[in-house]
Parts: structure tokens; C-alpha cells; sequence
């Protein structure tokens, strides 16, 4: 098992659930959020992020699809990491041929607070931030169970 009862919550970016099959992934009962994006071509979304969502047995989940973004949507713009600057992969590794770094970032820092905020502490605000139609934002295909 890699299950640990200290878990209570999980927020899988561009997640590897392509290492579990479907009868694994349905033993995932604690709230989920995955988050990916559409273009990954490192872990595709439609064999990585999207059946963690599908296949999840949690009651409470999320799914937050950015459209056309890569693999490294959740890194680091390079201005914050001057020691990439020169490095050949710089355009891969810190930023994003569709999204703005600095917008997605903001985008995935929304939706992953009002998720852990609603599913560790209660918080109600948060669970409206989560709800269907709330959470609509050009370029992210939201989907969730959450009522």
C-alpha cells in the first residue's frame, strides 16, 4: 500500500496515475484535486491526470484541466530561478508555449488553497470557490463532484 493515514487530502499535478490501473486508483477515497495540463507530453493528461479524476472513489474531487499548457506549468517562471537563464531548456523548464507562467501559477495556487482549505479546515468560502460554475476561468476546463 502507499496509503499513510496522516493523508487526508491530495492535490496530484501532472500525476502518474498511468502507474496505477483502474482497480488502484478506485481505492483512493480521500478528497482529490488533480490538476494538469492538456498538452503534457511528459505525462499526458489522458493517461495521467484525467483517470486519476475518473477512477477515484473520493466522494469529494476536482479535476482542473489548463488548456494547452505543458508538463512544467507548475515550476518556477526563470526570473525567479537566475541560475537557468543560460541553461538550453530554459524555455521548457520555466515557462509555457500557451499560458503565461505567472497566470496559470496563480490559477493552480486558486484552485489547490480552496480545495485544501475546504477539505482540511471546513472552510465555506473556499467550498463556493469549488463549486460548479464558480470556478469559471478562461482556459480551465473545471470539473468536480463537490455540491
Amino acid at each position: 500500500s502507499l496509503g499513510d493515514p496522516r493523508v487526508t487530502a491530495i492535490i496530484p499535478m501532472a500525476g502518474n496515475s498511468y502507474l496505477f490501473d483502474k482497480a488502484g486508483l478506485s481505492k483512493i477515497t480521500i478528497p482529490m484535486m488533480a490538476i494538469g495540463g492538456t498538452a503534457d507530453t511528459g505525462t499526458p493528461y489522458d493517461w495521467g491526470t484525467k483517470p486519476s479524476y475518473d477512477y477515484a472513489a473520493s466522494e469529494q474531487r476536482a479535476l482542473v484541466a489548463l488548456t494547452g499548457a505543458e508538463h512544467m506549468i507548475f515550476g518556477t517562471p526563470c526570473d525567479q530561478q537566475v541560475w537557468m537563464n543560460d541553461h538550453p531548456a530554459a524555455a521548457y523548464f520555466c515557462g509555457d508555449a500557451v499560458w503565461d507562467k505567472e497566470h496559470a501559477l496563480d490559477l493552480i495556487h486558486h484552485f489547490s488553497t480552496a480545495f485544501l482549505l475546504y477539505t482540511l479546515n471546513g472552510d465555506e468560502a473556499a467550498h463556493a470557490a469549488l463549486l460548479p460554475g464558480a470556478a469559471d476561468f478562461p482556459g480551465i476546463e473545471y470539473t468536480t463532484t463537490m455540491r
